[in-house]
């Protein structure tokens, strides 16, 4: 929020607050509304209304080649449980490998906009059933992201 609670009221600050809600990308649309507070003649109160956008999406994968049948499923909610934060799973077999990430994002992981993100991966091979040698390579890893915010539109990872 540009507004802050207390501060003389600033017409462009509500409206970049309000700018800043519909680039979340977590809404479909919002509304400000400015009312006075009963009994007095210097303050008013500000309320956004905002309308919900679904911020989740599942996604899966087949496919048949040489190396016989490919399965794939991706799960990925950008606002978990309202929080902001971005989690995913993704789960990808095929003959000679399988695959497993988990990822978490906190957008605003401090009070000045930094990110934080963390992701895990496992991934197993048989490279027999590859045909190019005959060993079994398992790999994990875990790794993590931040981002600090160049301005109020754009942030750099």
């Amino acid at each position: 929020m540009r507004q802050y609670e207390g501060a003389w009221t600033n017409d462009a600050s509500i409206e970049n607050s309000k700018i800043r809600l519909e680039r979340l990308g977590y809404f479909k649309e919002v509304s400000v509304e400015t009312t006075p507070v009963p009994g007095t003649d210097d303050q008013v109160d500000i309320t956004f209304n905002v309308d919900e956008e679904t911020t989740g999406s599942i996604g899966g994968n087949v496919g048949y080649s040489d190396f016989g049948l490919m399965l794939g499923f991706n799960l990925q909610e950008q606002n978990f449980l309202g929080t902001g934060n971005t989690v995913g799973i993704g789960i990808n077999q095929n003959v000679y490998t399988k695959s497993y990430n988990l990822s978490f994002q906190d957008p605003y992981a401090t009070k000045d906009g930094v990110s934080l993100g963390y992701n895990l991966y496992f991934r197993e091979t048989d490279y027999g059933e590859f045909n190019v040698a005959n060993y079994l390579t398992n790999s994990a890893g875990i790794g993590a992201q931040f981002g600090y915010p160049v301005s109020d539109i754009t942030e750099s990872d």
